[in-house]
């Protein structure tokens, strides 16, 4: 056999053991019909635009947020369409807070059969005008948030169910970010727990998969803080949101990757998404 035809013969298996991954996963596709599904930040942007989708296919979908007018938009907008829906006010920062949501989501549901955690804010400026509050802030919400909302389900997952967990981090929890750092930092730390727990909880059945979306267009830049003036520390940030190219709506990155939680495996380098980090 020449070298180009051994070539050949490795690219052709390559692209066939490639075909024959895809059929695997497109089989494994998850009915998500009955399903009780919880998801903190679902009031607004990218959690939102999940919980329609999943609502869309059956799930029953439980929204925790800080925001109780918000969180009654959401809930309603979901049952306009067709959907089922609750609405749980909840600061997941509190760990107590948290607890008490979670125990009486159970109590009204009986399982937990998902536990997403979306719930994200995003602090834009040069470190000379970051405060220490900023990154606890971030560190509070993106890292802290999850590690309750975990810790709380975990008893439940235990008894049965689903059992998946997803974490949305970022982009930015894998690529540093200038004049974004609090959000980048506390995405990182989400990230090595999110992947940490992947392996340590496989053994018991319970999936935890890792997401890393790239920019989208969430409205998340209206909800964000930006310190020492918007001009001067988000120019890049501020054009890339007004130009296409450079992010998806959320519907178009949850249809591209939610299926990606079948495998239980989480999210690798090739599945992240160019631009800047706004989960």
């Amino acid at each position: 056999m020449t070298t180009s035809q051994r070539t050949g013969t490795i690219l052709a298996a390559i692209g066939g053991g490639m075909l024959l991954a895809r059929a695997f996963r497109a089989g494994k596709a998850i009915d998500f019909a009955g399903m009780t599904i919880v998801i903190t930040g679902g009031s607004r942007g990218l959690g939102l635009v999940i919980a329609r989708e999943l609502a869309s296919e059956g799930a029953h979908m439980v929204l925790m947020a800080r925001d109780a007018e918000e969180l009654e938009r959401a809930r309603a907008d979901i049952e306009s369409r067709g959907g089922d829906a609750s609405a749980f006010v909840c600061d997941i920062r509190n760990r107590d807070d948290v607890n008490h949501t979670i125990e009486r989501i159970v109590g009204h549901f009986g399982s937990i059969d998902v536990l997403i955690n979306d719930a994200g804010i995003i602090q834009a400026g040069p470190l000379s005008h970051m405060a220490v509050a900023d990154f606890e802030d971030a560190m509070a919400t993106h890292f802290w948030g999850p590690l309750f909302t975990i810790l709380a389900v975990l008893p439940y997952m235990r008894q049965g169910g689903a059992r998946r967990i997803v974490n949305i981090s970022s982009i930015g929890g894998r690529i540093a970010v200038p004049h974004m750092l609090p959000y980048s930092a506390s995405k990182f730390a989400l990230t090595g727990l999110s992947e940490g727990l992947h392996v340590e909880l496989a053994r018991e059945g319970i999936r935890v998969t890792t997401v890393s979306p790239g920019l989208m267009r969430t409205g998340s830049t209206y909800n964000a803080r930006f310190r020492g003036g918007i001009a001067a520390s988000s120019p890049g940030f501020t054009w890339q949101i007004r130009f296409p190219l450079c992010r998806l709506t959320p519907r178009e990155r949850r249809i591209r990757s939610s299926r990606r939680a079948d495998t239980g495996m989480p999210s690798s380098p090739s599945h992240f998404s160019r631009g800047s980090p706004c989960s």
